[in-house]
């Protein structure tokens, strides 16, 4: 039997694939035994050899059990044609997950609607859960004054929530940054003092430069002129937004403060 496109076992019980003939070969005693072709065969020996007379790698049978010599000693890998694994299934959905280097256990099927997530701080390195979107929405807590005729971008000083380090309150805090690529729902609201005359505008504003989103309204000389905008867009890692506001009453003009909603900006995950 040559050696080429061969692989072997040579060892007492062990067996043989040469994959030029695809068949499998049966050591049986220092004589190899050629097996029918495409047929698994087992040497029935009723007990398994010393190990200590075999080295790692070594596969033998013994019934329907076939046994793998690891770490020096037989581990049973397969019974039954059905492989063997050292687990307990308690219901259907349950994983086998890696916990360390040749080592596995068992996790235990989540709850219906919940996906596997990554988790370095389980034990597995992973639990049931819902991933967090990437998301975020900023506001202020003060008015800001707009100056006439002129777009002012808007200042947001503080935050409902930010699941991706899209904002920050202190360095360039009109900004929202995308962290993650993707299309993302973008919405701005504002609200601008009362006064009759001119109109109001709120742009989401792109990199400083670009309008992805506009909303342009009459003033309101006797409530506050609430603008709110949204839009979709394909945000690139490193993107910016931000929230600008303009008037032209002919004088200084705020933009308020006013319940969870002026001046607000938030941005959230689509998908990619």
């Amino acid at each position: 039997m040559s050696s080429e496109g061969f692989l072997a076992f040579p060892y007492r019980g062990g067996f043989a694939i040469d994959d030029d003939a695809h068949v499998a070969n049966i050591r049986k005693m220092e004589a190899w035994a050629r097996a029918p072709k495409n047929i698994w065969s087992w040497i029935d020996r009723g007990v398994l050899p010393a190990a200590a007379d075999h080295k790692d790698g070594t596969i033998v049978f013994v019934g329907d059990v076939l046994y793998l010599h690891q770490s020096g000693a037989w581990t049973p890998i397969s019974t039954g044609g059905k492989p063997v694994l050292d687990l307990d299934f308690d219901a259907k959905g349950d994983l086998i997950v890696g916990s360390a280097n040749d080592a596995y256990d068992n996790l235990a099927v989540g709850a219906n609607g919940k996906v596997l997530v990554a988790d370095s701080g389980q034990t597995l390195g992973v639990k049931w859960g819902f991933p967090a979107v990437p998301a975020c929405r900023a506001y202020h807590d003060a008015d800001q004054s707009l100056t006439n005729d002129t777009h002012t971008v808007l200042s947001l000083n503080s935050e409902r929530f930010d699941t991706d380090t899209i904002h920050d309150t202190a360095t360039n805090n009109s900004r929202l940054t995308c962290k993650t690529a993707g299309k993302y729902i973008i919405s701005a609201n504002a609200g601008f003092a009362s006064n009759v005359t001119g109109e109001r505008i709120l742009d989401i504003l792109l990199n400083g430069a670009t309008v992805i989103g506009r909303h342009r309204a009459d003033a309101n000389g006797v409530n506050i002129t609430t603008i709110a905008v949204s839009t979709l867009y394909d945000l690139a890692v490193n993107d910016y937004i931000e929230m600008r506001a303009y008037q032209n009453s002919g004088g200084a003009l705020n933009v308020i403060v006013e319940g969870n909603f002026s001046p607000e900006f938030g941005m959230a995950f689509q998908g990619v």
